[in-house]
């Protein structure tokens, strides 16, 4: 563990109290839960954001049968016009 020092507004410090004391534990274990759970629900928003991202993939098509592998060339005919 890494010991820190954190301030809290006056409601934030008696809800977590409230919550450690509902819970009968610690107001560190409290705020150690709070924060697990928060940064759980942070990496599931960003999972689903690349989960969206992937569902648009392959939505278009260009008609063009070799573009992942030569995408590089076709930039290049069209920068070299």
């Amino acid at each position: 563990m890494v010991r820190t020092q954190i301030q809290f507004e006056k409601r934030q410090y008696q809800q977590i109290r409230s919550l450690a004391h509902r819970k009968r534990i610690s107001i560190s274990e409290a705020v150690r839960r709070l924060v697990r759970q928060s940064l759980r629900e942070g990496l599931k928003e960003k999972q689903s954001g690349v989960e969206g991202l992937l569902s648009i993939a392959g939505i278009a098509s260009s008609g063009v049968k070799d573009l992942g592998r030569r995408h590089d060339d076709y930039l290049a005919e069209i920068y070299d016009e």
